[in-house]
C-alpha cells in the first residue's frame, strides 16, 4: 500500500515564501532521490501562513528511512520561516485519478476522523467502513463534478485519523466546490462517527495551491485504487 508523510509548516505569512522556496529547490529533490519515493507535492496557503510538503512512498520502511534523511532539511525550512513543523504519517487506501494534475491546481484537505461511539479504541471495522463509504459513494460523486482531477484518502489505521484530499483543475474550480470537500460519510454502519475536525492540526476544508507536483499526482501519471477491504489494506497494489 502507498504511504504518505505530511510535513505541515505553520509560519508568519510574510516569512513563508522563503521556506517554500527552500523546500522547492533543496528538500524536494533530496526526498525524491531516495529509494522507494513515489513523488511529492508542495501545497501552500500563503494567506494562512501554511504549507504542506507531502511525500509518497512505496512502503512504510521507505517512509521511515526518509524521515532520518530529511530531518536537517526540515529544521532548516522551519528556521527560515521561524515556523513550527509537525509530521503526520498515513497509508493511502483510496486513490482515484480522473485527470492529470500540474502546478497551480487547487487542493482541498478535509479531516474525516473516525471515532467509536461507545469505546476508547477505534475498531478496524469502523475505519474500513469509512474507507468504503468514501471510495464507493463520495469519490464517484466527486468524479462527476466539473474540474475534478483526483481524490485521495489518507488513513491512520490505529487512531482512525484520516484526511480526504481532493485536487481540482485550478483554484477557480476548487472555489466552486465548497460543498464537495470530500463527501460526508456521516454515521457509519458499525456506530463510528466523524469527530470534530478542528481538534486536529489541519483544519477542515482548508484550500491550498499546489506549487509543484511530481510522481503520483503529476501530469503523465494515471492510477486508480479504490476500496475499503482488509485485502486492499494489506496489498501492494495500492
Amino acid at each position: 500500500m502507498i504511504h504518505v508523510l505530511l510535513n505541515l509548516i505553520t509560519a508568519d505569512p510574510a516569512l513563508l515564501g522563503d521556506s517554500i522556496g527552500y523546500m522547492e529547490s533543496e528538500v524536494r529533490p533530496a526526498v525524491e532521490s531516495q529509494q522507494g519515493s513515489l513523488g511529492t507535492s508542495l501545497l501552500a496557503n500563503p494567506e494562512l501562513g501554511v504549507a504542506i510538503l507531502e511525500s509518497f512512498w512505496a512502503s512504510g520502511d521507505a517512509l521511515r528511512d526518509s524521515e532520518t534523511m530529511a530531518a536537517p532539511s526540515r529544521r532548516e525550512a522551519a528556521q527560515r520561516a521561524r515556523a513550527k513543523v509537525t509530521i503526520e504519517r498515513y497509508q493511502v487506501p483510496v486513490f482515484e485519478q480522473e485527470a492529470f494534475s500540474d502546478a497551480g491546481v487547487g487542493v482541498r484537505l478535509t479531516r474525516m476522523d473516525v471515532q467509536p461511539s461507545a469505546a476508547m479504541d477505534v475498531p478496524l471495522s469502523a475505519v474500513e467502513d469509512a474507507i468504503a463509504t468514501f471510495g464507493d459513494t463520495a469519490v464517484p460523486w466527486l468524479a462527476e463534478t466539473d474540474g475534478f482531477c483526483s481524490a485521495l484518502l489518507f488513513v491512520d489505521w490505529a487512531s482512525g485519523h484520516s484526511i480526504a484530499q481532493t485536487v481540482w483543475r485550478d483554484p477557480q474550480a476548487l472555489a466552486a466546490t465548497r460543498n464537495a470537500a470530500g463527501g460526508d460519510p456521516g454515521r457509519y454502519r458499525n456506530g463510528g462517527q466523524l469527530c470534530d475536525p478542528l481538534r486536529r492540526r489541519v483544519p477542515a476544508g482548508v484550500q491550498f495551491r499546489a506549487d509543484g507536483l511530481t510522481g503520483l499526482l503529476a501530469r503523465g501519471t494515471e492510477r486508480r485504487c479504490t476500496g475499503g477491504s482488509a485485502t486492499l489494506r494489506n496489498s501492494d497494489e495500492c
